[in-house]
């Protein structure tokens, strides 16, 4: 083989790269909205079931970690069969089972006590699984040389039942193994302990690799995110420094990422322009949000409808009845307003409270009145980082009471986020977690259905 040849193959697979990422950002600036409209989001989405049929120590860890590594991130299914599957598995396959497949080399059984140990899931106590042996054993059912194996010199056993699925999931769960010991030992957030640990560098060389083929796991994309956020902090390109470049399969992803999340944001917002009303709480300050119409309930009053509002809730309803009173008993297009002239005489009889009590929540108004529809409720990042950027959360199943406890959390300081965070593990009530039957607003049975139907309110602004 000529020598110079060697050469001409990795010219033209740069070059390829560089076309390849060119039209990645034409496609991104011709779909996209411009930034000023459209801010860097970030998405945490969460739906767990009121009542279990089981519990299980950390279940809802092992479920996230789940959806982290084993979908991708364009196509994560319901909740539910998640939530099912995870369960079955944890019935199907205690502990001792688990490690009887480990000791016969059965992939599945070897996956899953890997993961089962990595949120410490019904694992035995006693015998608790260490990070280099969780590691050494996904390593294993790759089929691949990977970093410890080869720290090792051991080279990957023989597994049964070792699929293409199965040995991408144990490659995403290596990724994130790695991605979270970064953030387990101080200094964690420093440059030089970033630098100089491996654990981020091996982290983004898996998720390089899960790039190759098939899909691509959320996973791939938060450790993307982290290492592209580290530019406003520290000043640095992570994308040009040495061993983190070379990853072109992840950050050709992440890019992609972008552009696909920019579209699904664009039609989002042509959806609500069509009725903005129907997305959105009218009660101010509220905030909440709905991906459809289903999720939020019309009044029910004579009000025009340019004017009808929307309500995520029943509290809201009556919250926001002191500004829509008007238009509801009169049928008016809009609301009658009287402009303030500086009149020192001029005296509010009524004030319109636009804020919401940071209080602790009963466990009937965590979860949702209507189960199905999702709501989301955006507000701006607290990191000091993230100027301009926002978090927003969804949810199927927790109601718009949780999501604005939530964001009142994270707009507090961090010492008063601790100190929050400490009163409301001791106070938090756990009920739901234990399978028993959760305490609901006084609304009687439906006869025909059994189901609990909202309660027509008896005036004109009932929703």
């Amino acid at each position: 083989m000529p020598a110079s040849q060697p050469t001409d193959i990795v010219d033209r697979m740069c070059q390829m790269h560089i076309e390849r990422r060119d039209r990645t950002r034409r496609k991104k600036a011709k779909h996209a909205l411009p930034e000023d409209e459209i801010p860097r989001i970030h998405e945490v989405i969460f739906n767990r079931p009121p009542i279990l049929p089981a519990v299980y120590a950390n279940l809802d860890d092992l479920v996230i970690l789940k959806q982290e590594l084993y979908y991708d991130y364009r196509k994560v299914p319901d909740y539910r069969k998640v939530y099912r599957d995870t369960i079955r598995w944890i019935q199907e396959y205690p502990y001792e089972k688990l490690k009887r497949g480990e000791q016969i080399r059965d992939g599945p059984m070897m996956l899953e006590l890997g993961i089962r140990g990595i949120v410490d899931c019904e694992v035995d106590p006693e015998q608790d699984m260490m990070f280099p042996a969780i590691l050494e054993l996904l390593e294993g059912l790759t089929g691949l040389e990977l970093p410890l194996l080869s720290l090792n010199n051991k080279k990957p056993p023989t597994v049964t039942g070792n699929t293409f699925q199965l040995r991408k999931r144990a490659l995403a769960a290596c990724a994130w193994l790695n991605f979270q010991s970064q953030f387990c030992l101080d200094p964690q957030g420093s440059l030089h302990a970033i630098m100089e640990r491996p654990w981020l560098n091996n982290a983004a060389y898996y998720a390089n690799m899960l790039c190759w083929e098939g899909p691509i796991p959320f996973i791939v994309i938060r450790i993307a995110s982290y290492l592209t956020t580290l530019q406003k902090r520290f000043g640095v390109d992570f994308r040009k420094i040495e061993g983190f470049k070379e990853m072109i399969s992840m950050w050709r992803a992440y890019d992609d990422y972008l552009v696909w999340q920019a579209d699904q944001e664009k039609l989002r917002l042509t959806k609500v322009r069509s009725a903005p009303n129907q997305y959105r709480c009218a009660a101010d300050g509220c905030g909440v949000q709905a991906i459809n119409k289903k999720a939020m309930r019309r009044c029910g009053g004579s009000c025009h409808d340019s004017v009808k509002p929307y309500y995520c809730s029943h509290y809201c309803q009556d919250k926001h009845w002191f500004v829509h009173r008007y238009a509801c008993k009169q049928g008016l297009a809009s609301p009658p307003m009287i402009d303030d002239d500086g009149d020192s005489d001029w005296v509010d009889v009524e004030e319109y409270d636009t804020s919401y009590p940071n209080v602790y929540l009963p466990d009937w108004l965590v979860w949702s009145e209507w189960n199905g529809p999702e709501i989301f409720l955006d507000f701006p990042h607290p990191g000091r980082d993230y100027k301009g950027e926002i978090i927003r959360v969804r949810s199927k199943t927790f109601g718009p009471e949780f999501l604005r406890s939530f964001r009142s959390m994270w707009q507090l300081s961090l010492e008063e986020r601790l100190v929050q965070e400490v009163l409301a593990e001791r106070s938090v009530d756990r009920s739901s977690m234990t399978g028993k039957s959760r305490p609901r607003p006084n609304i009687p049975l439906c006869k025909t259905c059994g189901c609990r139907h909202v309660k027509v309110a008896r005036r004109s602004g009932a929703v």
